[in-house]
């Protein structure tokens, strides 16, 4: 089933959906705003240092990073824990550099383009860094899977498997998002765009990551 909020349809999946901040979305972003919030749990995000709102047409609508100190703090809710996990998203990248990061979360939990490759890292746990692949000056849609159980993490590009990696456990169950644009200390600016980026407190199968991928393509066509 798909969820409604604001003016526009989202026919991501609903099943476990804990976080989903979407500049398209008016239930989320109003244009030209200071502040998104999180649809599900309406958790606010507070733009700093003069992040842009971006509308190449009706429905590509996106925030600009400049890769200097561009970020977007997420109120933090110390209630809010997941251990199993899904993240997917969409960006245009343009960062010139190494470890522009895209999200930070708790205790180095991240994604990031380190020299053009895209990654979740997980600071101070060894083997649990991934790679999805390339990020392009074009809109990509990227998912990262976190089995807490098994260690198994997976990678996906464009809505396609992409890599895995094993023997990644962890012993917590805290992963929330502190910054878009930055990593979870607030350094190590991200440059480029960023638009709907999603978080799961579940593992989601290849083909509802498919599904979502397919759900919003149309956005960047």
């Amino acid at each position: 089933m798909g969820i409604r909020r604001g003016s526009i349809s989202t026919p991501i999946i609903a099943d476990g959906l804990v976080f989903n901040m979407d500049p398209a979305n008016r239930a989320s972003y109003i244009p030209d705003a200071t502040t998104s919030f999180d649809t599900i749990n309406n958790l606010s995000g507070s733009f700093e240092n003069g992040v842009a709102f971006v509308s190449s047409s009706f429905s590509t609508k996106s925030w600009l990073f400049d890769e200097t100190d561009d970020k977007i703090k997420v109120e933090v809710n110390s209630d809010y824990k997941v251990g199993d996990y899904t993240i997917q998203f969409w960006i245009k990248n343009n960062s010139s550099s190494g470890n522009n990061f895209i999200m930070g979360g708790v205790a180095g939990f991240g994604v990031d383009v380190n020299w053009g490759s895209l990654r979740l890292v997980r600071s101070g746990w060894p083997d649990s860094d991934i790679s999805a692949g390339s990020a392009d000056a074009d809109w990509r849609n990227f998912a990262f899977t976190g089995n807490r159980t098994t260690g198994v993490l997976k990678a996906y590009k464009t809505g396609s498997f992409a890599n895995t990696v094993t023997n990644a456990a962890w012993s917590d169950n805290t992963r929330y998002i502190q910054y878009f644009g930055s990593n979870y200390l607030g350094s190590n600016y991200y440059g480029g765009l960023i638009a709907n980026f999603i978080m799961y407190n579940r593992v989601l199968s290849d083909n509802e990551v498919l599904h979502n991928y397919n759900a919003l393509k149309s956005r960047f066509e």
